[in-house]
């Protein structure tokens, strides 16, 4: 018959057993539950990878949010617009337009020349579709022979340009046809060549609005009613 003491003896050891294998199986689970959180992230030249920490050599680390790797396909992630530009197209201001025209001495007929220049003038109108034109129509002569003559002859060369573009078709609503003799030279009268360029009328073609062309209508009424 075993003893008491001896019984007891045994009984102890058989627990203390017990318990260490527990204590190692515990260990065991701690040790691969630990060991599959430790991954670290490790920068490489091409790319950022997961190790393993508990391998030989590599020790984990906590990495705050901020200051996390990002990721280098970033700028390929920005948005790209597709939508079209929308291009402004250029309005380019018509009027005014001007021409100056020349003519021989003592005369009222346009030349062929000054023909070919009042067409260039009205191909210019012509781009400025659906404005109101206003026609400013100046002779001049130059300072050879009595002042009442020239400026007779130079409102006859006002009047042949104003007639010859409204033949031309020019969509005038406006004309201003006026003769000024020998005032205004352009240059000197006591030579041929500044006669030549004093012997001239000035055409500018301007714009007038809806307003401005109400406004002189009125006038006119008003100064008609005097």
């Amino acid at each position: 018959m075993i003893s008491k003491s001896k019984y007891l003896g045994v009984s102890l050891c058989v627990s203390v057993m017990a318990l260490s294998a527990c204590s190692s199986t515990d260990t065991a689970q701690t040790s691969e539950q630990d060991s599959s959180y430790e991954l670290v992230n490790m920068r490489t030249e091409k790319d950022v990878q997961n190790v393993n920490a508990a391998q030989s050599g590599y020790h984990a680390v906590k990495v705050a949010d901020d200051e996390a790797p990002q990721s280098t396909d970033s700028a390929r992630d920005e948005t790209v617009s597709t939508e079209p530009e929308m291009e402004m197209e250029a309005t380019e201001e018509v009027l005014p337009v001007a021409k100056t025209v020349r003519f021989e001495f003592d005369s009222d007929e346009l030349t062929p020349r000054a023909k070919t220049e009042l067409l260039t003038l009205l191909d210019s109108a012509e781009d400025a579709e659906g404005v109101k034109i206003q026609a400013a129509v100046d002779g001049y002569a130059d300072a050879t022979g009595p002042s009442s003559y020239n400026q007779e002859l130079s409102k006859r060369r006002a009047q042949s340009v104003a007639e010859y573009l409204e033949y031309q078709g020019a969509e005038v609503v406006e004309w201003q046809v006026q003769g000024h003799g020998e005032s205004n030279p352009v240059a000197d009268n006591s030579d041929a060549s500044g006669r030549q360029q004093n012997r001239r009328v000035e055409v500018n073609l301007v714009s007038l609005t809806d307003r401005e062309l109400q406004d002189r209508d009125k006038s006119r009424e008003q100064f008609s009613a005097r």
